[in-house]
């Protein structure tokens, strides 16, 4: 199931956002389906923490770049907890591949989801 949740085609910066509102989205999901507590907090602070990074660069891109062109929602829901590792390590290395924009800005705004997803993988990990 992890898999096809990442095979869609748009533009770069449109499949950039919209895979991670589709993260915010799944990881409520997984937040609501555990019975680990340390899983259930860890998702809370990535679902509470990436909507404002995605603001952030939504909002930084449109005004060096205009319009973002080709967000697409992806309804597709895992609703198994023991994914949490798989979908958040395909999900790093899926963004890590994309061809985005290289404005100093932007790139730190990249690095902080990207800081976001790898400690929340550390907690999902090393915390029980």
């Amino acid at each position: 199931m992890i898999k096809n949740l990442f095979i869609y085609k748009m533009s770069s910066t449109g499949r950039f956002l919209s895979l991670l509102m589709h993260s915010r989205t799944q990881a409520h999901v997984y937040h609501l389906d555990t019975n680990s507590y340390a899983l259930h907090k860890a998702l809370e602070t990535y679902y509470t923490s990436i909507v404002p990074l995605i603001d952030k660069y939504a909002e930084t891109y449109k005004g060096k770049y205009g319009k973002i062109n080709r967000m697409t929602p992806m309804l597709k829901i895992d609703r198994n907890p023991s994914n949490v590792l798989p979908y958040l390590t395909k999900l790093l290395k899926t963004i890590s591949a994309l061809k985005l924009s290289r404005n100093p800005t932007l790139t730190n705004i990249y690095e902080e989801i990207s800081s976001l997803i790898l400690t929340t993988i550390y907690k999902v990990r090393n915390l029980k």
